[in-house]
């Protein structure tokens, strides 16, 4: 019997993954001449749906969208999804939440199948009961709001009886979980900033992995 269920978003939050997104994008932006972008813009691009965020930069119709998200992933499968790096703490504080009788699972907007690889290469897999994300078209199931709830569906979860929790470094994780009915905390050491996380909701704000130890047990309530 746990405890409470914590759903964790991966970019950002579970490790740092602007290499190979940048490296990804800077690609794509090159193959389709789009307007070039600085690394502050292109580090923007992280957290929120990618389909979204390239639509409104770029002003491309849904076609041009589609097929830009097919040049970024051209290079992302093969490479930048290895080009992860996990935060510090990390394996210590997954560790330490699971041992307090803590069901975890991954809730991410990055397309299911590319965040099921990385969680693997990261060897964080025995940590988690799911790696819920994105649909692979990126249209059906994008916006947080919506892997949210999908991931509770799966993991056969209700907000009305069970103590929940979402993690996350952007406002779309805060305000995602706040759809959902769930608080959500957020972390300052991924792309988001306080403010912008504190404007979202959050009913709690950590600058470092290890302090969701303490945290998230404090927070997990109905």
């Amino acid at each position: 019997m746990t405890k409470g269920t914590v759903l964790f978003d991966l970019d950002g939050t579970i490790a740092d993954s602007q290499k190979g997104i940048i490296n990804a994008l800077e690609y794509m932006i090159e193959e389709l001449a789009l307007p070039t972008q600085t690394t502050a813009q292109l580090i923007s691009f992280i957290g929120p749906p990618l389909n979204e965020t390239i639509m409104k930069v770029f002003s491309l119709d849904e076609a041009a969208t589609q097929q830009a998200i097919k040049t970024f992933q051209a290079y992302y499968a093969p490479k930048g999804l290895y080009e992860n790096e996990l935060y510090p703490g990390m394996h210590e504080t997954l560790a330490a939440l699971q041992a307090q009788d803590l069901q975890l699972a991954i809730a991410t907007s990055k397309p299911e199948p590319f965040a099921k690889k990385i969680i693997d290469h990261l060897e964080l897999t025995p940590y988690f009961s799911g790696v819920y994300g994105a649909s692979v078209d990126a249209t059906t199931r994008v916006k947080k709001a919506d892997v949210i709830t999908y991931a509770l569906a799966e993991l056969g979860l209700s907000t009305k009886t069970e103590p929940l929790l979402m993690v996350g470094d952007r406002q779309n994780d805060i305000l995602g979980a706040k759809q959902n009915e769930m608080a959500a905390v957020g972390v300052s050491y991924g792309f988001g900033s306080i403010a912008e996380l504190k404007k979202a909701g959050a009913v709690q704000i950590v600058t470092q992995p290890t302090d969701l130890i303490t945290t998230l047990p404090a927070n997990l309530k109905l």
